[in-house]
Parts: structure tokens; C-alpha cells; sequence
């Protein structure tokens, strides 16, 4: 505690001081349990809402984001890298516009709920979710069907050209 106008004593503790010949501007130790006591004996304050919540393992570099990465390189392909981009993907899936642009500088992955949201929008982010979930069998089928629907456009095209 500071005396000298920089800390609120007590008119009798104050009296003591001077008494047994404390001067005026001499710095106190701190009262045990006191906040500059705790603050001295190495205690941290907690870490703020906007920390990064991943942390490394080593203590000097972050783990790789594989997940993160392939989100992000999907997005760029379905939406291109301008802002509008990230505009447009945070008002389809419903999601934050700073937390969109951390996906797509693979930041930050998208949770669960909002990965669903980018397949139901965006191909690329579909089959790139497969991919990583090791369900090549569903690519095969997805792109069957996709080669079924084009060959029904041109046979109807055909029929209504007259072939």
C-alpha cells in the first residue's frame, strides 16, 4: 500500500504508522490474500473471450489442421476468396462473419452444424467431407448420379429435337 494520498488508510492505522516512524510514501508490504499479494506470487489473470481456444502441444508450435485446411480450400473453390464471398457464405449458413473468414484462412474448422449447412450449399464442401470421412464409395455414387441426370437432359433434349 502506498501512503501519501495514493491509498486509503484508516485514520488509526495511519496514526500508528507515523508513530512508530513509518514515513510518509513508504510502500507497505502487501496484506497475504490481498489481490498485489496474489498478483507478486505469480497468479495470471484468466484469458480473454477472444484467445485462441487451440493450443500447442509443444509449447512452441501449433498442431496441424488438416480439417480446417480442406474446409478452406473447398470454400475457396465453391466461392471464390473476395469478401463478398465470405459474405455470402455467412448469411447462408446463419454464422458469423469474422468466424467465416477464419474458415476460410483455415483458422478454425466450422462446427459440426455448420459443416451441414455448407453441404447442403456447396458441392466442393461435400465431397471434400467425404473424402476425409474415407467414403469414397459415396463419391462414386454421387457422381453416377450426376452422369444419370445429364444423360436424361440430353435424351431429352433429343426427343425434343426430333432424333
Amino acid at each position: 500500500m502506498w501512503l501519501a494520498g495514493r491509498a486509503i488508510v484508516p485514520r488509526e492505522l495511519f496514526h500508528d504508522l507515523l508513530r512508530f516512524g513509518v514515513a510518509l510514501g513508504t510502500v507497505l508490504p502487501p496484506v497475504p490474500g490481498s489481490p498485489v499479494q496474489a498478483k507478486r506470487e505469480g497468479s495470471r489473470m484468466s484469458f480473454t473471450k477472444k484467445d485462441r481456444k487451440v493450443r500447442s502441444n509443444s509449447g512452441i508450435t501449433f498442431p496441424a489442421e488438416p480439417f480446417a485446411e480442406a474446409i478452406a480450400g473447398a470454400l475457396h473453390r465453391s466461392y471464390g476468396t473476395t469478401p463478398s464471398s465470405i459474405k455470402t457464405v455467412a448469411a447462408l449458413v446463419g454464422a458469423n462473419a469474422r468466424a467465416v473468414k477464419n474458415w476460410f484462412e483455415a483458422k478454425n474448422a466450422p462446427s459440426g452444424e455448420f459443416v451441414v449447412t455448407l453441404c447442403r450449399y456447396s458441392d466442393e464442401v461435400f465431397v471434400t467431407f467425404l473424402r476425409l470421412a474415407g467414403r469414397t464409395e459415396h463419391l462414386k455414387a454421387k457422381r453416377i448420379a450426376e452422369t444419370a441426370s445429364k444423360l436424361r437432359d440430353m435424351l431429352a433434349l433429343l426427343v425434343e429435337a426430333g432424333y
